[in-house]
């Protein structure tokens, strides 16, 4: 099973449009998203809290607390092989792109950032 731990915050730009910021711990330096057998143990053995948890298809996402500083962030050099934090920026609605932002991003392990994280925001409004 795919899982995609995850920290998820909410503002407003100043034309009144939401930006998402979602945090979220990939493999393969930020690249590719992470299978385990056992999502609570990985968590655990990671002293990731988790706040809640939903699965949607193959995927479980994990809203966790966690210091996403205390582990390898995306880009930081030598992390290629690492499990790290990488930080993605959404605009709009899961409806709407208006700057076309969020179509911008490279896939996860084959799937669109936008859709793969469309579960997260219906989730966290």
């Amino acid at each position: 099973m795919f899982i995609l731990p995850f920290i998820y915050t909410q503002t407003t730009s100043a034309s009144n449009l939401p930006i998402h910021k979602v945090q979220v711990f990939l493999g393969k330096g930020g690249t590719h998203l992470l299978s385990v057998e056992n999502p609570m143990e990985f968590c655990y053995e990671n002293d990731i809290k988790v706040n809640r948890q939903f699965t949607e298809s193959d995927m479980m996402y994990l809203d966790v607390n966690v210091e996403a500083n205390t582990f390898y962030c995306f880009n930081e050099p030598g992390t290629q092989d690492k499990e790290v934090w990488r930080t993605y920026v959404l605009i709009g609605t899961s409806k709407s792109d208006p700057w076309n932002v969020n179509s911008r991003f490279p896939p996860l392990s084959g799937r669109p950032i936008e859709k793969l994280l469309a579960p997260v925001l219906r989730n966290s409004t």
